[in-house]
């Protein structure tokens, strides 16, 4: 009796780790497709809107994509000084995640060019394939 109840309790667990994970891959979806659908016309209430769906997939979520595609939304609808500091926490956090370290450059490329250049140096050291093109 007391194995079936562990059973069950496991079973429970494991299930409620499936739903959370469902749910944090169909948030981060959303963010994706807001990413590809960002423009520099939308209104403020859309960015506001498409930052909310960001923030409801890094919920219960340990990878930074999904800070990742509020950087890169920020930097498509020209707001890439929201972006910097999304992205200095990841590069912080993940010193060799090289996309952080892209959208860093590109975001800092004319507001902070010491920066930039020091995300450039970075590129070339973790991926020096990536930093030729």
């Amino acid at each position: 009796m007391a194995t079936r109840a562990v059973l069950l309790a496991l079973a429970v667990v494991l299930a409620g780790w499936m739903a959370v994970g469902i749910r944090s891959a169909h948030r981060e979806e959303a963010a994706k497709r807001s990413t590809l659908l960002a423009d520099p016309a939308l209104p403020p209430r859309a960015i506001a809107g498409a930052h909310r769906t960001f923030a409801r997939a890094g919920e219960l979520n340990p990878d930074s994509a999904p800070e990742l595609y509020r950087a890169s939304y920020d930097i498509r609808t020209r707001h890439p000084q929201d972006a910097i500091g999304v992205l200095e926490d990841v590069v912080a956090r993940e010193p060799a995640n090289v996309n952080a370290w892209a959208f860093l450059a590109q975001a800092t490329a004319r507001t902070r060019p010491a920066l930039a250049a020091r995300a450039r140096r970075r590129i070339r050291e973790l991926s020096p394939l990536r930093a030729r093109r």
